[in-house]
C-alpha cells in the first residue's frame, strides 16, 4: 500500500499535540474541581446570643461540617442557614428554625432528647 507523503503526520509523542494537551488540561481541571468542591469546610462556632441568660451554657455551639457531610451543601445553604454569621436561640430551634429544622426528634436528635447534654453542641475551645 502506497503512503501519501503530503498527508499530515501525527507527532511521535501524542502529548505534543495541542489538542491532546488541551484535553489533558481539561481532565486535570475537572478532577481538581471535583476534589475542591467535595472538600468539607472547617468546623464553625455559632456565637451565643447576647440575650442568652445565665442558665444556658457560656460556650458557643460548635457546628461540625464533617459530621454533616452526608448532606449536600444546598440542603442547608442558603435556605436554612445564610452564608452570613447568625446567632439564634433554643427558642428559635424549638420553632423549627436553624438547627431545629432537622434536630427535632424526627429527622435528627433534638436538644431535649435522652442522652443529649449541653456539651453535645456547646464545647470549649
Amino acid at each position: 500500500m502506497a503512503t501519501d507523503n503530503n498527508s499530515p503526520q501525527l507527532p511521535s509523542n501524542g502529548f505534543q499535540s495541542p489538542g491532546v494537551r488541551r484535553v489533558w488540561w481539561w481532565i486535570l481541571a475537572t478532577v481538581a474541581s471535583v476534589i475542591l468542591l467535595g472538600a468539607v469546610p472547617m468546623d464553625i462556632r455559632i456565637p451565643r446570643p447576647d440575650s442568652a441568660d445565665e442558665d444556658h451554657p457560656k460556650e458557643d455551639a460548635l457546628f461540625s461540617h464533617t459530621s454533616h457531610s452526608s448532606f449536600k451543601c444546598y440542603s442547608c445553604h442558603p435556605s436554612i442557614f445564610p452564608t452570613a454569621k447568625v446567632t439564634f436561640t433554643h427558642d428559635d430551634m424549638d420553632e423549627g428554625q436553624y438547627c431545629g429544622s432537622c434536630h427535632n426528634d424526627r429527622t435528627a436528635f433534638s436538644p431535649d432528647a435522652p442522652g443529649v447534654s449541653c456539651t453535645t453542641c456547646h464545647q470549649k475551645d
